[in-house]
């Protein structure tokens, strides 16, 4: 929907440049009253210059739409609805040739707020009676109408005049209606049909001439202020000949020289797409206009952020709800991620038991209390079969155990060829669970190694963390406001909360991933290992794109053709690359990193943890034994 007070300049302008050539008013009276009525021959020769237009130029796979006077008379009810004759007899024909699909469009009461529908229509036709401040109205309430509720900026339009128009009044009609299309519905794809008529002598009939009216770009002088300044006559159709004198009545339009005019970019942050300092802007997508910039001869002039009044806003979200020539092909999409501490250190003192995992000392102690109870059934069942008199203290037996997993030597007296291979495979196993353990432990010491991360959204909406933002679209042109992340504090300056995330360990970031990578290089422990990390899952996957807000689908065309070339050839690809090992070199020959360890006290802490418990344990053992003794012999 076009705004208001762009609406009354349109309207203001398009009023002037017809009062400036003497062509509406006349004694208070529209042209429309001067001329006779629109007769019936008028109208079948006017339906059959269309009706070719429409069999050669148009695309008659998609939808055309078609609004006259009386669709809109409801409102316009001073307009003089005097032009049926032509609309029946052009719906008549374009049913009787079988076309085209058309819809009539008309006046529809506040349709401003109503949901937009989903027609996607390849033509227009607007069908204008008169030049007055009233009709001029009107024609930019139908191409309102058009701008609002369809979605095809790649449509080609034509604006058909019913009045007849003098030969030197031609291009000033044209030219208005033209900048009309243009500036208020972004049709840049139009052409003008302006009637001629040329009376013969009597004895011949009438000749109708109907000359169609154009615009190029390479024509014009300042495409970025959306202006038109001059014309081309494209076509003649003669009602004598009933055809065109030529066939380019809707020409193919190349931006390839935009004659160094100005335009204004709306830079919006997102690495390494497009970011910016106080100095300078940077980032693939800042190159890929640069490219534009020059091949297009075409000056730029980025502004940050919220620059509402800017031709193209890069990078935004895209919605697929939008029209045609609006949005460039998402190429590019961008994962939102959670950014959270990594995992804790372990303690030192948990290095003794963090060498193996769970299931690795579940086995171990399996295999213990099994080989333990094997040998004390051996001791019993061989002090029943042949009367030996072996130790059957299940403790003993544990004691054995256990030296044997710390490879030190034990007195056990057995025969018999089952049990030296049972004995011999347990003292095998118990070497190399001890090598084991004394080869993994010596790393374990020195680097315990740290507790696993948060992985996943679930842990992270159970954690403690405080949640902040770095990705906010309140101010994206696109409107996209369904974002989840807006729960959440927003966070002005990047630095202050990575490094609050990566310090303090009390916070989660939710910020674009490829943003979030470079503040991960830069925060390492003093063995390397980052201090903030990135979950798995992505939060969302939005694609992103270019805006075209000004110039329309020439303009889109020429940035789509050149960011396609440059997507295909890999080349934005290995931008992306380059940025990435770039920062990743700045940041990673800063790092302070302890390359070389020596051991100290608190490497080994664990063992004077054990130690401490042995002792503490030994010295209980002993006090129950002695309370126990005394017992014993006092009762």
């Amino acid at each position: 929907m076009i705004h208001k007070h762009v609406l009354l300049f349109l309207r203001f302008t398009f009023l002037l440049g017809l009062l400036w050539g003497r062509a509406i008013v006349i004694s208070g009276n529209s042209i429309l009253h001067q001329n006779e009525e629109f007769n019936t021959l008028h109208a079948q020769q006017l339906s059959k210059c269309i009706i070719t237009i429409i069999e050669t130029h148009f695309n008659r796979d998609m939808t055309l739409t078609i609004q006259s006077p009386e669709s809109w008379h409801s409102v316009y009810q001073n307009v003089p609805n005097i032009r049926t004759t032509f609309t029946q007899v052009l719906f008549e024909m374009i049913n009787s040739h079988n076309l085209i699909s058309y819809v009539t469009l008309g006046y529809i009461e506040d349709y401003r707020k109503q949901i937009h529908n989903t027609m996607k229509p390849g033509s227009h036709i607007l069908i204008l009676s008169g030049a007055d401040g009233l009709e001029i109205k009107m024609a930019i309430s139908m191409l309102e109408r058009i701008r609002h509720d369809l979605r095809n900026d790649k449509a080609k339009m034509l604006i058909v005049y019913l009045e007849p128009v003098n030969t030197e009044k031609q291009f000033q009609y044209a030219g208005s209606f033209l900048l009309l299309s243009w500036r208020a519905a972004f049709l840049s794809d139009a052409s003008v049909l302006l009637l001629e008529k040329i009376p013969q002598n009597k004895t011949e009939e009438i000749v109708y001439y109907f000359k169609g009216f154009r615009w190029l770009p390479e024509d014009q002088k300042d495409l970025c202020s959306m202006l038109i300044n001059k014309i081309q006559k494209n076509a003649v159709w003669t009602s004598k000949d009933n055809r065109f004198d030529k066939k380019d009545m809707f020409p193919s339009k190349r931006l390839t020289n935009m004659k160094n005019c100005s335009l204004t970019i709306n830079a919006h942050q997102m690495y390494p797409y497009l970011y910016y300092t106080d100095s300078e802007f940077g980032g693939v997508l800042f190159k890929y206009l640069e490219i534009v910039k020059n091949r297009t001869n075409i000056q730029m002039k980025f502004e940050r952020e919220n620059a509402t009044k800017a031709a193209i806003h890069v990078p935004i979200i895209y919605l697929q709800n939008y029209k045609e020539c609006i949005f460039t092909y998402p190429y590019i999409k961008t994962h939102l991620t959670w950014f959270v501490p990594s995992g804790e250190p372990i303690p030192r003192w948990q290095s003794l038991i963090k060498v193996f995992n769970a299931d690795m000392w579940i086995f171990i102690c399996v295999t213990f209390t099994s080989g333990t109870l094997i040998f004390w059934w051996i001791a019993i069942l061989s002090n029943i079969s042949s009367g030996c008199r072996l130790e059957t203290r299940l403790s003993l037996y544990c004691i054995n155990s256990l030296q044997n997993h710390l490879a030190m030597a034990i007195r056990l007296e057995t025969e018999g060829p089952l049990k030296v291979i049972f004995l011999t495979l347990w003292l095998f196993y118990c070497l190399q669970i001890y090598t084991l353990y004394q080869s993994s432990l010596i790393g374990f010491v020195i680097n315990p190694g740290d507790l696993p991360p948060i992985k996943n959204v679930k842990e992270l909406e159970e954690s403690d963390l405080k949640k902040l933002s770095m990705v906010s679209f309140s101010d994206d042109p696109s409107g996209y406001t369904n974002f989840s992340g807006n729960i959440y504090p927003l966070c002005k300056y990047s630095n202050t909360c990575y490094e609050e995330l990566a310090r303090s360990r009390t916070s989660a970031v939710l910020d674009h991933r490829h943003h979030g990578l470079i503040f991960i290089r830069m925060y390492h422990t003093t063995e390397g290992k980052p201090s903030i990390v990135s979950l798995v899952e992505n939060l969302e996957t939005l694609y992103t794109t270019i805006f075209v807000r000004l110039v329309g689908c020439m303009l889109h065309a020429r940035l789509e053709t050149i960011l396609r070339q440059l997507v295909n050839s890999g080349i934005m690809n290995k931008w992306i690359e380059n940025f990435n090992n770039a920062f990743s070199k700045k940041y990673y020959a800063n790092l302070n990193i302890k390359h070389a360890v020596s051991l100290n006290l608190l490497h080994v802490q664990g063992v004077f943890y054990l130690m401490i418990f042995g002792l503490f344990l030994a010295s209980l053992v002993f006090i129950l034994e002695l309370l126990c003794y005394i017992v014993k012999n006092k009762y």
